[in-house]
């Protein structure tokens, strides 16, 4: 209750922006003009990895990019929801069975110590939560402490043996 009533103040104080634009014509952690930005991915698995369909909602691009990067390496934790709900409006759309189970990478221990949360621990609990389905955790385990990548270069030869 108090932090509701501390958030209700603080707005009143300091208009939310959007956390791309930074345009304070939002209530939304995410403005409507660069929801419009965000491109989904086609209904089609991926990728297949033994036997096991890989699905991605949204292309990395510009407002993607941003969002899991402030996520990510700038402890914006209330991008996990926006997150969570753009996969969740492209799962919607894939018209799959509801015997699905969704797991998430674990960071390495280290980093989630230093980030004070598991990040795709976040995400995944919030999607399970708009789409009914069950949450398995430490599904994948990461095994070996990898260096922070903000390009794609490279990022297959890094994560190699790092999960189990």
């Amino acid at each position: 209750m108090f932090k509701g009533l501390s958030d209700s103040f603080l707005n009143l104080i300091y208009k939310k922006k959007c956390i791309v634009c930074s345009c304070s014509k939002t209530d939304d952690v995410l403005c409507k003009n660069c929801l419009k930005d965000v491109i989904f991915l086609s209904g089609f698995p991926h990728r297949i990895y033994d036997s096991a369909p890989i699905y991605s909602a949204c292309l990395y691009t510009t407002v993607v990019k941003k969002a899991i990067q402030l996520f990510k390496f700038s402890h914006k934790k209330k991008v996990s929801k926006v997150l969570a709900h753009l996969t969740f409006e492209y799962y919607k759309k894939l018209n799959l069975s509801k015997d699905f189970i969704v797991i998430y990478p674990d960071s390495f221990f280290i980093k989630s110590l230093s980030r004070g949360y598991e990040h795709m621990y976040l995400i995944a609990k919030e999607f399970c939560s708009l789409s009914g389905l069950k949450l398995y955790k430490h599904g994948i385990l990461k095994t070996k402490n990898t260096i922070s990548q903000y390009q794609a270069k490279d990022r297959k030869n890094n994560i190699k043996g790092a999960f189990c």
